[in-house]
């Protein structure tokens, strides 16, 4: 009870603004305000108690946490601005109505309201202070009211509607240029690393973000930190060096362009702009490479380049920044008062540019660190990955997974031998997002005929570059993506090539060595996880099909019948099973040998496998016997596909040494349930009527049911 009552005093408490505005609104539209006859107390009051509410609610509003619920805060603001509607029609009755000269301030109060609120808290104040109008001249008429009103109504949306349309358009030109000079500063960091030669560092930290994302920050905080020790050392030197600018002028990626990166001056005419390296003073220090120092300039010197307009300097002093036998960038120091710069003072600025370059190879180092852990760690969790992966086109998709997280590549495919001699399939593919990549999966091709094969069987990576030969393909002719820097890197297993790994880029220095030996290591765990996956598939091969014809062994037809039953009961349908036997085999046998006797098994495998449906389950029953599980098919249907597979054997012609000859086969078919509901007992009836085929005769096709050799009812 005690919550429900601080629930309903919050209600009512909410509620207070609205019944108080709509209370004012209904005195200020029966002329209350504007008459208030001879005692004007509770007209005083009530405007009094408008004004106390209203401002409460205003304090309130500016006290708001920011934390608070969105919708709270919308109907709390809705109220506040029902307030000052109310408010507003107040004062207006009270300075004498609509036509006073107070009115205009309604037109401000619109402008106010949709400057504050979204569109349809704007339409309800609209609505409430047209209708709180049309109210008024409805109840206090007077001689062109309504021409008045008009008026008012058509300047009250007139404001609204260009307020609205003029604000929305100042907010989106202002977030566009925010935007774009976020991205003008995203682009800035960006020219500084590559400027600092900063790897794309990446840092783990984060890990639902994508590597871009954290690549992305990671290069951010490299860059502030180094121009964050930029700015202290500079600091630094203008303190001992008392100059009148100290600046960091640095090379960018090519080398040719210098650019003011950190500077300390009294001037405001320091450029801004890039300034080649061959220029002014600052050319002398870059082809040197050693310290320059000059006194007695005159005023506006010509070599000092880094300044947009002359100025009065009279001394200068420069030493170059390197990183090894590698120009980096220019410390500059001058001064206006004629003191020369000494050796102590090319010490300092010698100590200062060490400095600098430290601070830029650690952040770098630690950049590269950062990367080097991403990759390995990226590289452990694939390889432990491939351990997860039972098939072959399982352990493809996790080796294309392991090379896309360890380098930036556009193309990756696992290619993998087949299980005909010489011949490769393509596995899986990726390839940037294309379509065509799919074209390719599933794909066989000559083993001599590209990149691929050559890889293999050179136990090598290719090609020995980066870039590929203008004629060499990297599968084969017709299989085949337009890319020029490609690696393949053979997937080996006990010096045996099991097949490949293709990675390319549009870009010729897409991999690095380190990259290079991670994807090394990726493709040994590759190939040792796809030699065991084509093993585990050729066992599971053995141990379900016959290894003489191919079809599906007794045991795993038996595993599967039991499914198919299942199936069919669940469902209510149909299913036959077939019987098969080739008539007077022995014969075969005796006359022709059996090897002879062994083409005849498999050929006429092939041919039942050829005649049966997709859907129909082939297998070798045993010795000559082959059997059929032919699901949703009833005796009629079952008897159509029993004679097209007796047509096509009868019509085939075998060959052995001693001449050619043909063979027959006679076959039964049984039907769950009319024939059996269980297994063993539709399988009883199969073999009766084949029994029965042979026992009449042989080459026929006999129904559990039907008459002999008798089409059975659809």
């Amino acid at each position: 009870m005690r919550w429900l009552g601080l629930g309903l005093y919050r209600a009512l408490v909410a509620a207070a603004g609205f019944a108080v505005a709509y209370a004012a609104m209904a005195l200020a539209i029966f002329g209350v305000f504007r008459d208030p006859g001879k005692n004007g107390t509770p007209q005083l009051l009530a405007l009094a108690g408008l004004a106390v509410l209203l401002v409460a609610r205003l304090f309130e509003r500016l006290q708001r946490s920011h934390v608070s619920k969105a919708r709270a805060s919308v109907w709390a603001d809705v109220e506040l601005g029902t307030l000052f509607v109310a408010a507003t029609f107040a004062l207006i009755e009270v300075t004498g109505g609509p036509a006073g000269l107070v009115y205009p301030m309604v037109f401000a109060l619109v402008a106010f309201l949709v400057a504050f609120h979204g569109l349809w808290p704007s339409v309800y104040f609209l609505v409430l202070i047209l209708g709180g109008e049309a109210l008024v001249w409805l109840v206090q008429p007077e001689p062109a009211g309504w021409r008045l009103y008009a008026s008012h109504s058509s300047f009250n949306m007139l404001f609204g509607f260009l307020y609205a349309l003029f604000l929305r358009t100042e907010i989106a030109q202002r977030n566009s240029s925010l935007k774009r000079e976020v991205g003008e500063h995203l682009a800035a960091i960006s020219a500084d690393a590559k400027h600092f030669r900063l790897t794309s560092g990446l840092s783990t930290e984060g890990s639902a973000m994508s590597a871009e994302e954290i690549a992305e920050r990671r290069t951010v905080g490299s860059v502030q930190a180094i121009h964050e020790a930029l700015y202290n050392v500079l600091a630094v030197a203008e303190r001992a060096l008392h100059p009148f600018t100290v600046a960091l002028l640095w090379l960018d990626s090519d080398d040719r362009q210098l650019r003011v990166k950190e500077l300390r001056s009294q001037s405001d005419h320091v450029t801004e702009k890039s300034i080649a390296a061959g220029e002014g003073l600052l050319g002398a220090i870059s082809k040197r490479r050693e310290p320059l120092v000059l006194t007695n300039l005159k005023p506006g010197h010509s070599g000092l380049v880094y300044y947009e307009r002359p100025e009065a300097v009279t001394d200068f002093a420069g030493v170059p920044v390197c990183e090894g036998q590698h120009l980096r960038g220019i410390l500059i120091a001058d001064r206006k008062d004629k003191k020369p710069f000494d050796d102590s003072d090319l010490a300092v600025m010698a100590t200062i540019a060490a400095e600098i370059m430290r601070a830029v190879v650690v952040e770098r180092i630690f950049a590269d660190m950062d990367r080097e852990k991403y990759q390995k760690e990226r590289f452990y969790e694939a390889s432990r990955r491939f351990n997860a992966a039972r098939t072959v086109d399982q352990v493809a998709e996790e080796a294309i997974n392991a090379a896309r997280k360890v380098a930036d590549i556009e193309l990756a495919a696992v290619a993998v031998a087949s299980d005909k001699e010489g011949v490769l399939k393509i596995s899986r593919v990726f390839w940037d997002g294309h379509g065509e990549a799919k074209d390719l999966v599933d794909k066989s091709f000559d083993a001599e005929a590209g990149l691929v094969g050559a890889a293999i069987k050179a136990r090598h990576p290719l090609p020995h570059g980066m870039a590929r030969g203008s004629t060499q393909c990297i599968f084969a002719p017709g299989l085949d993506v337009p890319l020029d820097a490609i690696k393949v890197l053979p997937l080996l297993w006990k010096e045996q090539g099991v097949g490949a790994l293709v990675v390319g880029s549009k870009s010729a220095d897409f991999l690095t060595m380190d990259l290079l030996d991670m994807l090394r290591v990726i493709a040994d765990h590759a190939a040792m996880a796809v030699a065991n996956a084509q093993m585990y598939e050729r066992l599971e091969k053995m141990a379900t099909t016959d290894g003489l014809t191919g079809l599906i062994n007794h045991r795993h037809f038996q595993h599967l019948f039991d499914g198919v039953l299942m199936r069919a009961e669940r469902y209510g349908r149909h299913v036959s099973m077939l019987l098969t036997d080739i008539d007077h085999f022995k014969a075969v046998n005796d006359t022709y040998g059996h090897p002879v006797g062994d083409k005849v098994l498999k050929r006429v495998a092939e041919l039942l496998a050829a005649s049966a449906r997709r859907t129909d389950v082939v297998a070798r029953y045993g010795g000559e016997e082959f059997a059929l599980l032919m699901e949703e098919t009833g005796p009629a249907g079952a008897w159509q596909i029993a004679e097209r597979i007796r047509k096509t054997v009868e019509a085939e012609t075998f060959r052995a040494e001693t001449g050619t000859f043909k063979v027959t086969l006679s076959l039964g078919i049984g039907t769950f349930p009319m024939d059996g509901a269980q297994k063993a007992k539709l399988t009883e009836c199969a073999d009766q009527a084949l029994y029965q085929a042979k026992r009449t005769g042989r080459n026929k096709t006999v129904a559990y049911g039907s008459g002999l050799n008798k089409r059975p009812e659809a």
